[in-house]
């Protein structure tokens, strides 16, 4: 709140016939996004898209390793990622020797040894009834001998059936059972001409009480009559073999991300071809397929980063710097990404995923850092073939990163972030490791060297690019904050030299606007600064307003109140001009612009209503140029702006009083509508309110008046 004072004699002509100074642009208001602001967005989104897809399409598409079989490799290859692929001339061995481990197939054949039980047995019974005459009538003469051979169907020579009919019954009998019983037990069993062959030679009689004569004889007989009932089947041989070899299961070769596939000048072999194909190292054709694959997943990414911005961030769509640093960082990041993690081994863990993550959240919003580094993860391990773990290590150190970092003023704040994503990035890995059985332990050392560096090169990037992203893209950092705060500033020392009434008041309000700001969680650094810069413009005439005046008459009673409020109003328009001369961040213009709003000069506009009547006087010439506070921090600047002056005009106000001017300024405020386009609740009013007056009484408070104590004379003693 800013009362007239004197007008130095030097302003005095010019300001007598001067309404206002030429105004600068109007302030930038906030509002909401309109149908240009979502056109942009869309348009920037569908441009993040085409870049996007380039990035995860060219690297693949311009691939240039080729390899042939039995070609000298030109250079050391490397496995892209863990992949297993099938050894051909170990697969090629197992299935051979289980082929051959398969024996002969055979195909049933029982006709001709049933024909032979059938001939051995009518045999038989010839030679019984042929051994049932008395010797002399023929029983041993050709024809029973030729009636035995007609009954063998052949099987038997005239000297075999004549040892037969030597025999005696009992051996007869004896024969009999032995020969059809073993014929018998070999219909069963099943013979080809091999096993037939060398029953022959071994007749599987039982022991018996046979004379050696009958058991020639039986032998002979077995072996005539012994004929095989199955042969060897090439077709089911082939054919069980085959099925044999087809049931083997490939030979895997297990190659570990980083794994040597072929060394330079060594001869690629058929593994080494297989490994080399499979891997994807090798040429590949344009696929038109493969380029709408990248262009729809580059699509959902931006659509979904630019839909987050349109649904819940509309703030940063007004902007466009803005905008268009969140797509460069994210952009970036993929970029990175792509070269990064195509090297080997632990390598891919030295990239400072965090340093995004950090730089999102200090330049633009926490919640948005984590969507877009959950985006950008995923597009990361996307290209790396859908590595799940490189998408959660990059997840988790960006996210630790970003959340460590948040209400930061150090630069040691920045080492924090650092280690902590590599700490969480750690725990990841190990973590995979773990669930991962069989895995390679002794390579953990590299991934610990690698992943502590990326927590390092996150925090070197992010602190040496912070303040250049911030001013490349019209973004106040914290740290510039610092800077700004500093007494040192070259508007700050003219403040105190030339205006150092305004300097305390504005320290003053600093004070108050900080501790309110902390109360309700709002930004307490920015709303400080802001309050040592809101009044800079009182610099070009700083003897216009009280709190500089000295022993000079106020000119505001010798000049229309028209003129007064011009000259009052000026400090607004003065101290953009300063702020944009000295190249101040926006956010600090903002402030000078909205810690007024659209107040009303009331002192000069009842002194003009008193003189002229309320028809002759335009209301609207009384007022601030606004806009209102768009922000919980410019809403603070406003309210601590007038009550500290309001205060420092009631000198001796005790508790009670001065809580009830902060609330009937507070209340004018509310009721002017001042506080309509800020996000203000009324406990947060509450809780200023309160701020405020601990504040105030602490400065305000009375001093003990101490009694005068004459000093003793000392020079006649």
């Amino acid at each position: 709140m800013d009362h007239p004072g004197a007008l130095g004699p030097r302003l005095l002509g010019a300001a007598s016939g001067a309404r206002r100074p030429a105004p600068l642009p109007r302030a930038r208001k906030e509002g909401n996004p309109n149908w240009f602001h979502i056109a942009r967005a869309s348009l920037l989104g569908l441009l993040l898209t085409v870049a996007l897809t380039l990035v995860l399409f060219v690297p693949g598409a311009l691939t240039v390793q080729t390899a042939h079989l039995n070609a000298i490799a030109t250079h050391t290859m490397f496995a892209p990622k863990d992949f297993s692929v099938s050894d051909p001339l170990a697969t090629s061995k197992l299935r051979d020797e289980a082929a051959g481990a398969v024996p002969i197939q055979y195909r049933s054949i029982p006709g001709p040894l049933a024909q032979s039980l059938s001939e051995a047995a009518s045999l038989f019974g010839g030679a019984q009834v042929l051994l049932g005459i008395p010797p002399g009538r023929g029983r041993g003469g050709a024809d029973g001998v030729l009636a035995l051979v007609r009954r063998s169907g052949g099987a038997i020579s005239p000297a075999a059936a004549r040892d037969l009919l030597s025999l005696s019954r009992p051996d007869l009998d004896q024969v009999q059972a032995l020969v059809l019983d073993a014929l018998a037990a070999s219909a069963k069993r099943g013979l080809d001409a091999t096993q037939a062959h060398a029953l022959r030679l071994a007749p599987p009689f039982p022991i018996s009480t046979l004379g050696s004569q009958a058991r020639n004889v039986a032998a002979a007989l077995f072996a005539a009559f012994l004929k095989p009932n199955q042969a060897a089947d090439s077709a089911l041989t082939a054919k069980a073999r085959r099925e044999a070899a087809a049931r083997v299961t490939p030979v895997q070769v297990r190659y570990s991300e980083g794994q040597v596939i072929v060394r330079g000048g060594d001869l690629i072999d058929r593994n080494a071809l297989a490994a080399l194909q499979t891997s994807g190292l090798l040429n590949r054709d344009f696929s038109w397929q493969t380029l709408l694959g990248d262009f729809l997943l580059s699509l959902l990414t931006a659509g979904l980063l630019h839909g987050y911005l349109i649904t819940s961030r509309g703030a940063i769509l007004l902007r466009p710097r803005r905008l268009l640093l969140l797509d460069t960082l994210f952009l970036s990041a993929c970029i990175a990404a792509a070269v990064v993690i195509q090297q080997h081994g632990s390598l891919p863990y030295t990239f400072p995923a965090a340093a995004i993550s950090i730089l999102l959240t200090l330049l633009l919003d926490f919640p948005l850092a984590l969507v877009a580094t959950a985006l950008w993860a995923f597009l990361a391990g996307w290209e790396l073939d859908g590595s799940i773990l490189i998408s959660g290590y990059f997840l988790v150190s960006g996210m630790t990163g970003a959340m460590l970092i948040r209400g930061t003023r150090r630069s040691t704040g920045f080492f924090v972030a650092g280690c902590g994503s590599a700490v969480a990035g750690l725990v990841c890995v190990a973590a995979s490791r773990l669930l991962a059985h069989g895995s390679d332990w002794l390579g953990m050392g590299g991934d610990v060297a690698a992943i502590a560096l990326s927590g390092l090169l996150a925090a070197t990037l992010t602190l040496g690019s912070l303040a250049a992203l911030g001013r490349l893209f019209g973004v106040t950092t914290t740290l510039h904050m610092l800077e700004l705060s500093h007494p040192n500033h070259p508007l700050l020392r003219r403040l105190m030299q030339e205006a150092p009434g305004t300097y305390h008041h504005s320290l003053m309000i600093g004070t108050l606007a900080e501790r309110a700001a902390e109360q309700i969680g709002a930004d307490a650094l920015l709303v400080r600064v802001i309050a040592y810069f809101h009044d800079i413009g009182k610099l070009v005439h700083p003897t216009n307003f009280a709190e500089n005046q000295a022993a000079i008459g106020n000119i505001h009673d010798r000049i229309e109140p028209e003129d007064s409020v011009a000259l009052i109003l000026e400090h607004i328009y003065e101290g953009v001009r300063l702020a944009r001369a000295h190249h101040l961040p926006e956010i600090l213009e903002d402030g000078i612009w909205q810690h007024h709003g659209t107040n009303l000069v009331s002192f000069f506009y009842q002194q003009a209503v008193e003189r002229r009547g309320e028809a002759g006087v335009r209301i609207e010439d009384f007022r601030y140029p606004g806009p209102r506070p768009q922000t919980r921090e410019m809403a603070i600047l406003m309210l601590a702006d007038g009550v500290e002056a309001a205060v420092r005009a009631s000198p001796g106000a005790d508790a009670e009083q001065i809580r009830g001017i902060i609330h009937r300024l507070t209340q004018e405020r509310v009721r002017d509508g001042q506080l309509d386009e800020c996000p203000l609740t009324l406990r947060d009013l509450a809780a200023i309110e309160h701020s405020f007056a601990i504040v105030l009484q602490g400065i305000s408070h009375g001093r003990v008046r101490y009694p005068r104590s004459p000093l003793p004379a000392v020079g006649n003693q």
